[in-house]
């Protein structure tokens, strides 16, 4: 089972202005740091930034098991292991020393390199014939905070910014940009500018409260609307996993007689935060036009 030591989620936009999700994250697997970056959609036709590839450069100085030492890493032009051997072998790399590209971060175990292949100065390492596993980078977690504030700072500079308490200023330029205030409300909650939001914020067929930002997904509710929400959520599961349960493990379960089924959703309603926010449990607020809504994200 893997447990995380470092994660750090962030939102930018490619050359194409595209809204991405990006995650970095640190994990141990089976006893070895593992390094995983990920941004949504990978298959669409993405423009990364500089420093956007600057995270998958990193990567692949970091990603762990490799199948040769980093000199023939970078030299292989290909996936296809056929044809990066036989381009190896076509300029000097296929068969290395070992003793010429030994380093620190190299872990030694099994079906890795040897104690023996590592301690002998004439042993070498064709390209693919064992794993090399690396240690992660000392400073790795400093490296990926640097190369992700550098992302955030030159997305926030590359996007036009017209912050929410200055829309009087721009009444005519946004005007009839949005005929949904909740959107508005989700987006001075991300803390996006008012065109990220009309542009990025997309609302979900599940209703006229849900929303979507790249791949979070968002409850924007009145007042109202919240409490409904919530007493729905609450009654279908106890209705789903109690009584349903209780009803299929005996038919005409006498039981099902005394429960006071309104009571016991009111006893469970009032924290809906925790009902409705699936992935933190907290209730956010935002006023627009006089009326408040109330956030909750749910992935």
């Amino acid at each position: 089972m893997s447990k995380t030591k470092y994660k750090r989620e962030f939102i930018c936009h490619d050359l194409n202005n595209k809204v991405l999700n990006g995650e970095a994250e640190i994990y141990d697997l089976n006893g070895y740091d593992e390094l995983h970056i990920r941004f949504d959609d990978y298959d669409r036709d993405i423009k990364f930034t500089d420093s956007q590839y600057e995270l998958f450069k990193l990567y692949e100085k970091n990603k762990g098991l490799m199948a040769g030492f980093p000199i023939q890493n970078e030299a292989v032009k290909d996936k296809d292991y056929d044809k990066s051997v036989k381009h190896l072998k076509s300029i000097g790399l296929y068969e290395v020393k070992i003793s010429e590209h030994i380093e620190d971060r190299l872990c030694i175990g099994p079906n890795l390199v040897s104690d023996i292949d590592k301690n002998n100065p004439d042993a070498t390492y064709p390209y693919g014939t064992a794993w090399l596993r690396y240690n992660l980078e000392d400073n790795i977690k400093e490296q990926l905070n640097n190369i992700i504030d550098k992302i955030e700072k030159e997305d926030k500079e590359r996007v036009k910014q017209i912050e929410w308490n200055d829309i009087d200023k721009y009444e005519e330029e946004l005007e009839n940009l949005f005929d949904d205030d909740k959107i508005i409300a989700l987006g001075k909650h991300l803390g996006i500018s008012p065109f990220e939001a009309n542009e990025d914020i997309c609302e979900k067929k599940y209703g006229d409260f849900s929303y979507s930002f790249g791949r979070q997904e968002y409850y924007v509710c009145t007042n109202k609307e919240a409490d409904d929400l919530e007493y729905e959520y609450v009654k279908n599961l106890i209705e789903d996993c109690y009584i349903g349960e209780a009803t299929r493990s005996m038919k005409d379960n006498p039981i099902l007689n005394y429960i006071d089924l309104d009571g016991w959703i009111d006893d469970w309603c009032g924290n809906r935060g925790e009902n409705l926010a699936g992935y933190d449990g907290y209730e956010y607020e935002e006023k627009v036009n006089g009326v408040t809504y109330y956030i909750y994200r749910t992935n």
